[in-house]
């Protein structure tokens, strides 16, 4: 029996092996696809089309809370402020909702164009307007034309899309900004180093950051059943292949801590998300708690895929790795 149980044991681990491999398989070719189009300059694509599946209703809610968390999450206040939006996707719903704030200005970019329905677009936008205050719709007024399709106004809101942040110093020029946002984008470039040096250029002194950031795996390895952090094992050159263009970049909280030390910001995270749980954690919160954010049946699945990740991430805290999602809130000095 002790022999039998071996044998299961072992081809489990084969089948696990097998299917881990077909995984990375798949994703190789979906990369090698990705930039055989950005090669032939395609750069229309699904990914960021949040919106095409949604009735208006849940888009115009998802857009006002995407909004109140940069302002619950941050000290900001968009008066009269100039914002960078880094990764829009398919709406230009939370510019807005900066303008209508009073912001002076919005910089939407994104190095994709996320296919969308400029019909069911202009309802959003006109669903949205509704919301708003009376002071609010005049400001809504000035950055947007609904009156025959979708028209807006380029002083005050800009969209560019076809070049990563790190490639935009063409568009962008001198431009300084008051505030820099994004919402699941970081962990999506594959040189944040490069990012975060132009993001800091871009930001005028005493000016925010406000990027939320998910530390999952994109469904890649835990859509089949692994552990969250199976992602952490693959060695790094076939990791670069199958993600270049998705899934995630790997990079942890520690890195995100260390950046914004080394460039001299005051910078907090809020936790939004713990390994293994699907909810999210609401409200957000600076620390995690025993017994109540997680339990220590999660620290033991920390600990028994510890011996099998890289070195880089197999001595970090076992609250660090159990971190898979946060906001990252950082103030130029």
């Amino acid at each position: 029996m002790a022999g039998q149980g071996r044998l299961d044991g072992r081809m489990m681990t084969l089948r696990q092996h097998l299917l881990k491999s077909s995984i990375l398989g798949a994703h190789l070719v979906v990369n090698r696809w990705a930039w055989l189009r950005l090669a032939m300059g395609q750069v229309a694509t699904a990914n960021g089309s949040t919106h095409q599946s949604w009735p208006v209703e849940r888009s115009v809610e998802y857009i006002g809370r995407v909004f109140r968390e940069y302002l619950a999450c941050s000290s900001l206040t968009p008066e009269g402020k100039r914002i960078l939006e880094i990764g829009p996707g398919d709406n230009l719903g939370v510019a807005l909702k900066f303008l209508a704030a009073g912001a002076s200005e919005v910089f939407a970019i994104d190095k994709f164009f996320s296919r969308r329905d400029s019909q069911k677009e202009r309802r959003i936008y006109l669903a949205l307007r509704n919301t708003l205050t009376l002071v609010e719709r005049n400001r809504f007024d000035e950055a947007v034309d609904l009156t025959e399709g979708i028209r807006f106004n380029p002083v005050r809101l800009r969209y560019h899309y076809g070049a990563g942040i790190e490639e935009a110093t063409e568009e962008l020029g001198s431009e300084r900004f008051d505030a820099i946002v994004s919402r699941a984008v970081l962990e999506e470039l594959p040189d944040l180093d490069a990012v975060f040096s132009v993001l800091d250029r871009l930001l005028e002194p005493g000016g925010l950051q406000i990027h939320r950031v998910d530390l999952r795996d994109y469904g890649m390895f835990t859509s089949h059943g692994y552990h969250g952090l199976e992602l952490l094992t693959v060695p790094d050159a076939l990791y670069r292949y199958a993600s270049k263009y998705s899934p995630p970049n790997r990079l942890r909280i520690d890195y995100y801590r260390r950046k914004t030390h080394e460039l001299g910001y005051d910078s907090q995270f809020l936790l939004t998300r713990v390994c293994g749980l699907e909810r999210e954690l609401d409200p957000p919160r600076a620390t995690l708690r025993h017994g109540v954010d997680y339990t220590a049946e999660h620290l033991a699945q920390i600990e028994a895929i510890r011996p099998r990740l890289l070195g880089r991430y197999r001595n970090l805290p076992a609250e660090d790795l159990l971190i898979s999602g946060m906001v990252m809130i950082a103030r130029k000095r």
